[in-house]
């Protein structure tokens, strides 16, 4: 990435930019009134043709991309469940998880994501399928070729906690300092996406007007799974 005529052909080169951005953008909601002095601000920026006052705040469409609002900001398209009863129990593999209406999805989605908000690092991997409108879906439903099928979540595992005190695992209860730039703990609570928007589309193709989804839990194996080891805050859909 050292090389700038190649560096964008490193694939960490993308990932470094894009947090780079991330963090940047970051910064400026947390200082909104800060900008650079009129002499920079109004500097055209070569050979690109546009100044940094465009780049400080720019407009989602000149750039091709905007930032998801968070969970909290952004509505919702269905009530919000706890996870411990829709991941777990046989009433979370018989029935749909979520359910929305055409309308819900707004006018001009482009984007419809499943979110799962702080599922918890487990002994056991596991995974979660998700079906879009096919309530009779189990975990021997084809997915490959399948227009409901809309994804599948991996939950790694951490395997068992060699310490012999109790709780020696357990991430820290207490919050991180702002400025504490240690890597989190590796058993802290995580989030996952699963952009669904594909099944999402066939459905309304279809001519129908509800999306219900549903989730399945497997092992890695591909067997059935009821444990109460699955365990979330949130479980949402989110269009944009």
């Amino acid at each position: 990435m050292g090389v700038v005529p190649t560096s964008a052909f490193d694939p960490l080169f993308w990932a470094h930019h894009a947090n780079v951005d991330r963090l940047f953008a970051m910064w400026q909601q947390n200082n909104p009134d800060v900008v650079p002095p009129p002499d920079i601000y109004n500097t055209v920026l070569s050979p690109f043709n546009v100044t940094v006052k465009q780049m400080w705040n720019p407009e989602p469409q000149n750039l091709g991309y905007d930032y998801v609002a968070s969970i909290e900001e952004h509505p919702l398209l269905a009530g919000l469940l706890a996870a411990k009863r829709a991941l777990t129990g046989q009433d979370a593999f018989s029935t749909p998880l979520l359910s929305v209406s055409k309308d819900d999805l707004g006018p001009n989605f482009q984007r419809v994501q499943l979110r799962l908000s702080g599922p918890e690092h487990t002994e056991r991997g596991y995974v979660v399928l998700v079906f879009v409108n096919q309530d009779d879906a189990t975990v021997e439903t084809q997915t490959v070729g399948n227009p409901h099928f809309a994804a599948a979540i991996p939950l790694l595992a951490h395997g068992p906690c060699l310490g012999q005190d109790a709780n020696h695992c357990d991430p820290a209860a207490s919050p991180r300092g702002k400025f504490d730039i240690r890597s989190p703990h590796h058993l802290t609570p995580f989030e996952e996406y699963a952009d669904i928007t594909s099944a999402v589309n066939s459905a309304l193709a279809r001519g129908e007007d509800n999306i219900r989804v549903k989730l399945l839990v497997t092992d890695f194996e591909g067997n059935a799974v009821v444990s109460n080891d699955i365990s979330a805050k949130v479980i949402s859909l989110v269009s944009t």
